[in-house]
């Protein structure tokens, strides 16, 4: 096993020869990071740490010397809840250019929903969000809901107490039955404080029961983000600008959408965007709750075919899509990369699924890649945010295998045509490993030849 592991790590060595490797640790640790998103007013509204920061994007374009008037459009194909588009909208305030324009795709639908709202926080009449938020906490009728949501993890008590969740669905169907386009808002607001007033948390893949949790009451919950949105509608305009920027619910593998965007989705200046790791979570998992709470989801059916669409990051389900990679001739030395890597694995009951992981992982990254290429403009610039992970028994320390995900990626961008720049690390990840070396969190910056 260790001279597998050895012949990996070698492997990885000569792959670094070919590409400049910057550590950039020192300044960019917190930007790879949502730690100081709640700083900016909108970022608040909803909590997502796996985001990067606000402040990335002006950082890069700066270091890398890239000129803001040759700037016109960005793309993000995994946007989230919409951090980078918003950082469009703040580079714009900062240079004073209203003629920027933003676009961000995202398949999970109440990922989409946050990041369309939050994105538009300039079209909304606050006064009538306000107006329509006293009104739902005090005088609005509250149906009695009808049935509860069919996800299994709702009926447990200790999840949400039975008459705290007919409580809060009773206030969702308050929101639902207005009309104005202010009850975005209040959706939002009602979706961020679900995890408050459960007895979860939300831990890496998968949500956790805290003993002991006191959650607040609904209407105080309310109230609190409610209060928290107007006040960051108020003070947006201090940071953003109202710029064009639109979020399509699509897949960002394959730049397709479910709008019609004719030639929307093509001539980009700058691509940014944070694939999900190979870190086996899945989100569609992790945001159940609010998938369910919400109405995005009604049937386990819909949930399931979800689960299906995303990317090939996690074993939650067998996902019956081909590996494509192989079928590309530039690709002979990723092929021998991955089976490297593969043959690094435990050879146990897991190293099937493992292995059929890394393959789909890459196929999907592959696929990304091919269409950000024909997306950008000539001399355009891509920046990826990736972690690096460990895979193996973790009660087994010296049988885990380092998964270098930013040199394989760096090495599928050079095999297609597009020019490796650098790998900026971030930060390094503090795990027990064969070689902490490779573990690590890193920005790889791409260029479109000119």
């Amino acid at each position: 096993m260790e001279q597998r592991i050895n012949k990996l790590l070698r492997h990885y060595n000569n792959l670094e020869k070919r590409i400049l490797i910057v550590n950039s640790s020192n300044k960019y640790a917190d930007l790879v990071t949502a730690s100081t998103n709640h700083q900016y007013p909108v970022q608040r509204w909803f909590h997502l740490k796996e985001a990067f920061s606000i402040d990335l994007l002006e950082t890069l374009i700066a270091d890398w010397r890239i000129q803001p008037r040759f700037i016109h459009r960005i793309l993000d194909p995994f946007c989230g809840t919409g951090t980078s588009l918003l950082s469009v909208q703040k580079l714009a305030r900062t240079i004073g250019r209203a003629d920027l324009q933003a676009i961000g795709l995202e398949r999970n639908p109440f990922l989409h929903f946050v990041a369309d709202t939050k994105v538009h926080w300039h079209r909304f009449d606050l006064q009538q969000f306000e107006t329509q938020a006293v009104y739902i906490l005090n005088g609005a009728p509250k149906p009695i809901p009808q049935r509860l949501p069919a996800l299994s993890t709702l009926q447990r008590e200790d999840v949400y107490k039975r008459q705290t969740l007919k409580e809060i669905l009773s206030f969702k169907g308050a929101i639902d039955a207005l009309e104005q386009k202010e009850k975005a808002l209040l959706l939002l607001g009602y979706a961020s404080v679900l995890e408050d007033l459960s007895g979860t948390r939300k831990d890496g893949r998968a949500l956790r029961i805290v003993q002991g949790k006191q959650p607040p009451s609904t209407c105080t919950a309310l109230s609190s983000a409610w209060s928290t949105i107007a006040e960051d509608t108020r003070l947006a305009p201090n940071y953003f600008s109202s710029i064009q920027t639109r979020v399509l619910l699509g897949d960002g593998r394959t730049l397709t959408s479910n709008y019609t965007t004719g030639n929307e989705l093509n001539d980009f200046d700058l691509i940014i965007y944070s694939p999900p790791y190979l870190n086996n979570i899945d989100y569609t998992e992790v945001y159940k709750i609010e998938l369910w709470m919400c109405g995005f989801v009604d049937t386990t059916s819909a949930f399931r075919s979800l689960r299906y669409q995303t990317f090939r990051s996690h074993p939650s389900v067998r996902f019956p899509d081909p590996i494509t990679l192989t079928q590309d001739e530039r690709l002979k030395d990723v092929e021998t990369t991955l089976r490297v890597l593969i043959k690094a694995l435990p050879d146990d009951k897991d190293r099937q699924w493992r292995s059929d992981l890394f393959k789909g992982y890459f196929d999907d990254i592959y696929q990304g890649l091919k269409h950000q290429k024909n997306a950008l403009r000539a001399g355009g610039w891509i920046f990826c945010v990736i972690g690096n992970s460990l895979h193996g028994p973790s009660d087994e320390p010296e049988s885990r295998v380092p998964v270098a995900s930013d040199l394989i990626i760096a090495s599928i961008a050079e095999a297609i045509g597009l020019e490796v720049k650098a790998i900026q690390v971030a930060r390094f990840l503090k795990r027990r490993s064969p070689d902490t070396h490779y573990l690590r969190e890193s920005i790889i910056v791409l260029k479109k030849p000119s």
